[in-house]
């Protein structure tokens, strides 16, 4: 049986999409949309036929499914309120590029190509959504995910906004073009004929060509990503890393969006979700509007999924107490933000040579990474250099009148002292180090020989956990600065590697004092509810095991 009309624009003004028309537009699209029953496990339609309907979800539920190398992949399961049938979209897409299944008896609404391009052209902003639909529809067609859950929609995903693009490839367009004039006026007046000028002129060309080229790659590698589960930010530099932080939706306290001059002209923002660890920003993204409308319906859903669960425990808690029977375990809080950062193999390889991160016991022990070491031994290895081009000349006779013996003499201790400064900075580099235990955050700072310096904090007093990478070089060799804010403090790790890494090291230990505290916490408060009912039933002389349905209260009278 389909729902009543007014269920009907309900569900059509929970769906992001058709919220753009308004309230009126809704009405004439749940009048003009012709609605059918499908049966359960009924192909509604299939890949390579042709796009001849958009479909919202009245009741019942529908797979999406595309097909691969290891054979048919669900890729999406939605239920009331969703819509599918994306190609229709576009008049780019002629074929259906999956299969749609009902799951079980289902009711759909059916919209034309004819029909939605009448909502088009009296709303421009429902233009644009849709576009960004079916562009968003395509990469999740065409992409495989392995981070992906079996039973995760993917609902958005796109790469930054074309400015973005344009803004990237100034420099190496305007580097190439600027060189390239005094490279020309240098070769017409000074040498002309020369070979060598315009073999440079070719080379520079050469390198603001590929130069421009890696910065579009590099683009095409970036991706903002919503879930019916969580928010994702994929970012990837070409042979050196790739990096994936999220933030469940449930885990979400606050999404704010900003603006500059040009996104308000061009159509782009920026989307920022907070959670009490961080937060997650989607910069460059296209109709910024409309994507946070997104979010907000399904970080709605999220959380009221979680308080259904939450009575349901409780719910399941009484009964248990009721009976006599022990309360099952709550489950632990998920995680608010986390990150994964894969770096490129040449990069990995030299982190496991430096033992850049250690195990031991219960700890983890971090050292800054290994650039910051060869900061620290360029000039001993420079003055070392001298001092082999020294012991050369003595050998090739170039001694200017010094006696051999007093000269090696001079160049034993001198070769000694530069040795013990090599090897010096290298234990004074290890000895730094950082340390993530189950209940303290420690800096420790030693110095061969000398004096040492230790900090240390509580971990449950962590306000904040952020990371940042420093510079070309930072971003290039993945290593950067962890920061965690504990009262009006900060505590760092300094030049890590992989910071990305270290700051999910840092949050998992801190997440699990604080599941722990939220356990008991809840278990607690779960005691207590119990313990009222069940002392209310004991007062009441009644006592009924599995069933939770509570007498009234005797009459005061």
């Amino acid at each position: 049986m389909l729902p009543e009309q007014p269920d009907v624009l309900h569900l059509l003004s929970r769906n992001p999409l058709f919220k753009m028309i308004g309230e009126e537009g809704l009405q004439v699209l749940a009048a003009t949309a012709r609605t059918t029953s499908i049966r359960s496990g009924q192909v509604i339609f299939d890949r390579n036929d042709s796009c001849n309907g958009f479909f919202v979800i009245l009741t019942g539920g529908v797979i999406i499914e595309r097909k691969t190398d290891n054979g048919e992949e669900g890729i999406a399961v939605l239920g009331p309120g969703d819509h599918f049938g994306s190609e229709l979209l576009s008049d780019t897409t002629r074929k259906r590029l999956a299969r749609a299944t009902a799951l079980s008896e289902t009711s759909l609404m059916k919209f034309s190509r004819k029909e939605l391009r009448e909502v088009f052209s009296g709303n421009p902003q429902f233009e644009h959504a849709t576009r960004l639909e079916h562009k968003s529809y395509l990469f999740a067609m065409k992409k495989r995910f392995p981070w992906r859950n079996d039973r995760e929609n993917i609902i958005f995903i796109n790469r930054k906004h074309y400015f973005y693009l344009i803004k990237s490839l100034i420099l190496p367009v305007l580097t190439g073009v600027l060189l390239l004039i005094p490279l020309g006026l240098i070769y017409i007046f000074l040498f002309p004929g020369s070979f060598i000028m315009p073999a440079l002129m070719l080379a520079e060309l050469a390198i603001s060509f590929f130069w421009s080229l890696w910065k579009g790659w590099d683009w095409t590698n970036d991706y903002s990503v919503i879930t019916d589960q969580r928010l994702l930010s994929l970012e990837k530099v070409v042979l050196f890393y790739e990096s994936r932080q999220e933030t469940p939706l449930e885990a979400i306290l606050s999404l704010e969006t900003d603006t500059s001059l040009a996104g308000r002209w061009m159509g782009f923002g920026t989307i920022r979700a907070r959670t009490y660890t961080g937060s997650i920003e989607f910069r460059y993204i296209q109709n910024p509007e409309w994507v946070i409308a997104l979010l907000q319906e399904y970080w709605s859903r999220a959380k009221n999924t979680q308080v259904s669960i939450n009575r349901g425990e409780i719910e399941a808690d009484i009964r248990s107490r009721i009976a006599g029977n022990k309360p099952a375990p709550s489950p632990l809080p998920v995680n608010p933000v986390t990150s994964e950062l894969e770096s490129g193999p040449l990069v990995n390889s030299l982190a496991d040579f430096f033992k850049l991160r250690e195990v031991h016991g219960d700890a983890i022990i971090f050292r800054t990474h290994w650039w910051i070491l060869i900061r620290k031994l360029i000039l001993p290895i420079l003055f070392l250099i001298l001092w082999v081009m020294s012991l050369a000349a003595a050998a090739g006779g170039f001694l200017g009148g010094m006696e051999i013996t007093t000269f090696f003499t001079y160049a034993l201790l001198g070769g000694l002292v530069l040795w013990v400064w090599f090897l010096y900075r290298i234990v004074d580099w290890r000895n730094d180090c950082y340390m993530i235990t189950p209940d303290q955050l420690i800096d420790l700072h030693r110095r061969p020989l000398g004096s040492e310096e230790k900090r240390s904090a509580p971990l449950k007093n962590i306000q904040a956990i952020e990371y940042k990478r420093h510079g070309m070089i930072g971003i290039l060799l993945n290593f950067g600065t962890v920061s965690a804010r504990i009262g009006d403090t900060q505590f760092t790790f300094d030049y890590v590697s992989d910071p990305s890494s270290v700051q999910k090291d840092l949050f998992d230990r801190f997440m699990e004092l604080s599941r722990r505290e939220k356990k008991n916490e809840a278990l607690a408060e779960r005691d207590r509810i119990a313990d009222y009912i069940d002392t209310y039933h004991r007062m009441t002389g009644e006592v009924i095991p599995g069933n939770i349905n509570i007498p009234p209260p005797p009459d005061s009278e």
